[in-house]
């Protein structure tokens, strides 16, 4: 196993485990919720919608549009300056700063 396989395969596993504790979250919340329901009396939530502030999903769909965007832009970053580096020029520079230490 490469180490790069190594490090997909904690990838993997980190991100099995938040899915679990994430549902895990989610479901409990729904039961209290379930539960709380049947204990409290009805009571009539004031609306906190105004004109001026955007909706919760909104904000959220905002939020990680933004940062899958930065992601990409990020990535497409790195991909470039490691495209930059492998270059014969870059080759070449590197090949010649290495052989002034030898020396």
């Amino acid at each position: 196993m490469t180490v790069l396989d190594q490090v997909i395969e904690t990838q993997n596993f980190i991100l099995e485990e938040l899915s679990k504790a994430q549902t895990r979250v989610v479901d409990t919340n729904r039961r209290l919720l379930e539960g709380a329901a049947k204990v409290l009396p009805k009571v009539e939530l004031p609306s906190f919608e105004t004109p001026e502030l955007p909706k919760g999903e909104d904000v959220v769909a905002n939020s990680f549009g933004f940062a899958s965007q930065l992601l990409s832009t990020q990535q497409s970053f790195v991909e470039q300056l490691m495209t930059s580096w492998a270059t014969p020029q870059a080759e070449t520079a590197s090949t010649k700063a290495r052989a002034k230490t030898v020396k």
